[in-house]
């Protein structure tokens, strides 16, 4: 089931000197994964955020997120 399907929660900071998220990870569907820290670097590209980071088979990892427009009522 984790290869379909993750999640996590915790805080994050901003650190405008390298552009990066660092996501602090209070608990995880990952047990060893809770407590740890991890940076993606963030950037805007076409109106869309991307965070990045390489993977550890050094493999660059992406996820794209993009503002929903809802319409007018």
């Amino acid at each position: 089931m984790l290869d379909t399907y993750y999640a996590y929660f915790g805080t994050w900071h901003y650190e405008a000197a390298t552009s990066s998220v660092v996501h602090d990870v209070k608990s995880s569907l990952i047990p060893g994964e809770s407590g740890k820290s991890y940076s993606q670097t963030a950037s805007l590209v076409g109106g869309h955020l991307v965070f990045s980071r390489r993977a550890v088979d050094g493999a660059i990892q992406e996820k794209v997120w993009e503002r929903a427009t809802f319409p007018e009522r």
